[in-house]
């Protein structure tokens, strides 16, 4: 749980990184204001991965994932048992051994924490509003 933790925000950073670099080398301008924009880019991508992790973990796509699942295991079962094979529990792999959607929602990991994310983009996005505003 503590890698988890440690590693939560190194897809936000690592995005805001690359897309203010690209962000403040897009455009020949003053210094401030190309820090302005890189800061603008890099909080724009961290806030948008704090987004997806927010909607992931209210449950959006839960429905599709779990009949996705069960269709596949129907359809790798109906394979074994066209093969002549005798189709047992063991077939499946543990991770997509689902019975019901509630048993699918108890299995499920709840994701990266969204929050920190969030946070970063909204506190590059307000940096960049104070150096443009400055410069």
């Amino acid at each position: 749980m503590d890698r988890l933790k440690n590693n939560s925000l190194l897809l936000p950073v690592g995005a805001a990184l690359l897309l203010g670099f690209i962000g403040a080398a897009i455009k020949a301008a003053s210094p401030l204001h190309r820090l302005a924009n890189g800061l603008f880019f890099g909080g724009g991508a961290a806030l948008l991965v704090g987004l997806v992790r927010l909607v992931r973990r209210l449950g959006t796509g839960d429905v599709f994932a779990f009949s996705h699942l069960r269709v596949s295991q129907s359809i790798r079962r109906d394979t074994l048992r066209r093969s002549g094979k005798e189709v047992s529990e063991e077939d499946i792999p543990s991770g997509q051994q689902v019975d019901n959607y509630y048993d699918y929602l108890q299995q499920k990991s709840p994701g990266r924490p969204w929050a920190p994310a969030l946070a970063l983009g909204l506190a590059l996005m307000g940096l960049s509003f104070l150096c443009a505003w400055a410069g």
